[in-house]
């Protein structure tokens, strides 16, 4: 069969060049990230140091895959508006301003625009939720990342009554 314009060449994953490959192991933190401040506990928002989620391969001369940890320590920079405390490093997820602690475990979101995602997936909204992720894969790996119990339906209530207090409180 011969290649014509009614029928595109590309019929697979990579059909429109935005496949999700590698979508367990690159894992790359958000640039700004909101923490608690050591000293006070209010928001403090923590610029990450750049962690590449690839590096040069020197035998195969292409490029590896560095396998990240969403946890542990995060160096980087930030201080607070409303103390002065100027923070270098944090230990995440403890140091995390936006999480809440069910029964199994803590959630947590890396900034606002996590938290929306995050509060679409626990409310089951599955159509809000697509639209979302349908062009950041930075989002669908966060969100495939996620353990079972932040979305089972018994902690649901609990998770965004949590989140929709934290947002109550900032405003």
């Amino acid at each position: 069969m011969l290649h014509d314009s009614k029928h595109p060449l590309h019929r697979g994953s990579r059909r429109f060049r935005n496949g999700v490959e590698n979508r367990f192991f690159v894992y790359q933190r958000p640039e700004s990230i909101w923490s608690k401040c050591g000293r006070c506990q209010r928001k403090v928002v923590f610029f990450t140091d750049n962690v590449p989620s690839y590096v040069r391969d020197e035998e195969s001369h292409g490029y590896r895959v560095v396998e990240g940890f969403v946890g542990g320590e995060i160096n980087g920079r930030g201080a607070c508006t409303f103390c002065g405390c100027v923070q270098t490093s944090l230990h995440w997820p403890e140091a995390a301003f936006l999480q809440v602690s069910v029964a199994e475990g803590v959630v947590w979101a890396w900034n606002a625009d996590y938290l929306e995602i995050l509060r679409a997936r626990v409310s089951g909204s599955k159509t809000e939720l697509r639209h979302m992720l349908m062009h950041n894969w930075d989002y669908a790996r966060f969100i495939s990342r996620l353990p079972t119990y932040v979305v089972l339906v018994k902690n649901r209530s609990r998770i965004l009554k949590g989140f929709n207090k934290l947002i109550a409180a900032m405003k």
